[in-house]
């Protein structure tokens, strides 16, 4: 049976590069690495202002080989930051399963 390690990501890029690291460290056997994008494509706290983040986890993905969803959003210009999270692992990644 193959392990499923998921991961949302909102801003931190270099975080995806160190999981990838300490899972090739420390996982044995098979795994699949997942990240679900939910990067703004408008400007919010979360990006800094920085609307070309959703781009920037794309390409890491890329160049990764990691699977990487897109997370529908838009919606979020109106909810809270803690909202925000909680909706995109009730409604994404259990959904995923």
């Amino acid at each position: 049976m193959k392990l499923v390690i998921i991961t949302a990501v909102v801003n931190n890029i270099e975080f995806i590069k160190l999981q990838v690291e300490t899972l090739k460290k420390f996982v044995r056997g098979n795994y699949e690495f997942i990240v679900f994008n939910d990067a703004k494509s408008f400007p919010d706290d979360t990006n800094g202002g920085d609307i070309t983040i959703r781009q920037k986890i794309e390409r890491v993905c890329n160049q990764l080989n990691i699977k990487c969803i897109n997370v529908k959003n838009d919606h979020h210009k109106n909810m809270n930051m803690n909202n925000r999270h909680a909706e995109v692992f009730n409604k994404y990644v259990l959904a995923y399963q």
